[in-house]
């Protein structure tokens, strides 16, 4: 998937990405502008683009579009390739950032069948959180176990320990 993005737009990847990570979900325009960053105007040039090259559909619900990831051999394939080019924790990652203000993730520890990750951010959701494992679990046998810190709890935590919490960060914003 890094190769991918090195060589296909980044703004494109994003798009793509939210559709492939929610195949079955439905998303306005502004949807998904807000989701992945991009403008709005951005957004409707390649949702456009998408559209007549068969990867997303329109489904118009009232006066408002919506749309959708398109199901056919096109985008099997790119899921295909997509999902072999990144890890379970990757993807999890991947899927817990665009739902929540996440300032670091650390990788506590990790086997062949699981992890566990302190996910530091405010205004968490641990259903949602939670429900992320879950598919991870479902889709590729890799459990994931979370605690989850505001980022006051988290500074507490730091200056309590004399262990170095920050040398276990895999992703920060």
């Amino acid at each position: 998937m890094n190769i991918l993005k090195e060589l296909i737009d980044k703004k494109l990847i994003e798009i793509l990405d939210l559709f492939l990570n929610n195949p079955e979900k439905d998303f306005s325009l502004t949807e998904v502008s807000k989701k992945t960053k991009v403008n709005v105007t951005g957004t409707f040039r390649i949702i456009n683009n998408l559209v007549k090259k068969r990867f997303i559909q329109i489904i118009p619900k009232g006066k408002v579009k919506y749309y959708k990831l398109e199901k056919n051999e096109k985008t099997e394939s790119l899921l295909d390739i997509l999902q072999k080019s990144q890890t379970p924790i990757e993807k999890y990652i991947h899927k817990i950032t665009k739902q929540f203000q996440i300032k670091k993730i650390m990788l506590n520890s990790k086997d062949n069948s699981s992890a566990n990750l302190l996910i530091v951010g405010n205004d968490l959701n641990k259903e949602i959180i939670i429900k992320i494992s879950d598919e991870i679990k479902k889709r590729y046998d890799f459990t994931i176990n979370t605690v989850e810190l505001t980022s006051s709890q988290y500074d507490s935590l730091k200056s309590f320990q004399d262990y170095d919490l920050d040398k276990n960060i895999i992703w920060e914003d």
